[in-house]
């Protein structure tokens, strides 16, 4: 068994990490050398060399001759993660997928962030979040991809634990999030299953936004809608996630429609950054998105993007494809 060194200043550094990580101090909170060193009982210069690894991970920030400071967040630097994250997790999905990988430590991953005790330090939490991340990226194969991801991973971490105010427990965490896409996914399919020729565009509206409405109190974005799909990627007709059934143009034979809803933990409104591609919530509540393109025919809806047409899927709604 190697036994390793650890010096004073690492230890004290270790804790504080432990706290920033566990959401025992706010964002922009002063962590003053001389009050931590009076609580460790150590020097002032072995507090400052603690503090300096933190300010080096990202976790505190110091201007010359001031205390340290917890990093706060706003909304645009939570955004700016995102922008870090996105093509990274997007490539490792379509790695993923397109080399039909295992994702057997993805699973284990979401088994353990969903099978976490009450009262478990508010870092674990953390800890597991990122750990499906890396799971992804880990199934992708990608060494490049995941030592980029982990470069944010001190970030990620902190933003993660300044949550912690808005959660009562661990479960309502992790509950809230599978809620959400449950929900989402779950309006997806019963949009698909009224795509019957006969029917009409605001049959599949409707049911998108009965199927949210009825699972809690979601907020529907109503600006962006799903659309026709053909020769253009983006056509007419649109296929809002809210509507009233029987109304809107009637569903032939032939047609193809994207049926996209996007659906909120908060309100509805949403914001288009400076990108002129990238949306958020207004609120800044999470949100889910999910998508199937789905060809009416004479004998019912084939979900273009689904491996069996979402015949099974299907079927466990409507007890048959052709049904209506």
């Amino acid at each position: 068994m190697m036994i390793q060194a650890v010096s004073v200043a690492d230890a004290v550094a270790d804790e504080l990490r432990h706290r920033l990580l566990a959401g025992h101090y706010r964002g922009g909170e002063q962590l003053r050398d001389t009050e931590l060193s009076a609580e460790f009982g150590v020097a002032r210069p072995t507090v400052r060399a603690a503090v300096q690894m933190l300010v080096a991970d990202g976790l505190l920030v110091r201007g010359r001759g001031r205390s340290a400071e917890v990093r706060s967040f706003t909304a645009e630097d939570a955004v700016d993660l995102y922008r870090l994250r996105r093509p990274i997790e997007e490539t490792a999905v379509s790695m993923v997928i397109a080399e039909r990988r295992g994702l057997d430590g993805v699973q284990s991953s979401v088994d353990a962030f969903t099978g976490m005790a009450e009262g478990v330090s508010w870092d674990l939490v953390a800890d597991h979040d990122i750990a499906f991340h890396r799971a992804v990226l880990v199934a992708a194969g990608s060494p490049r991809l995941l030592r980029t991801f982990d470069e944010a991973g001190a970030e990620l971490r902190l933003l993660i634990a300044q949550l912690r105010p808005a959660y009562a427990s661990v479960s309502e965490l992790a509950a809230e999030h599978a809620s959400l896409l449950q929900a989402c996914e779950n309006a997806l399919w019963q949009g698909l299953a009224q795509a019957q020729a006969g029917h009409r565009l605001g049959d599949i509206s409707h049911a998108v936004e009965a199927s949210v409405r009825g699972a809690g109190r979601y907020g529907v974005v109503e600006e962006y809608t799903g659309h026709g799909i053909g020769t253009a990627m983006h056509m007419d007709p649109p296929v809002p996630n809210y509507g009233r059934a029987g109304r809107g143009p009637r569903l032939r034979p032939g047609m193809a429609l994207a049926i996209e809803p996007m659906v909120m933990l908060g309100g509805e409104e949403t914001v288009l950054l400076e990108d002129g591609w990238t949306v958020i919530t207004a609120d800044g509540s999470w949100a889910a998105h999910f998508e199937h393109t789905v060809a009416i025919t004479d004998d019912g809806p084939w979900v273009l993007t689904a491996e069996d047409g979402g015949t099974s899927r299907l079927e466990m709604l409507t007890g048959g494809i052709g049904d209506t």
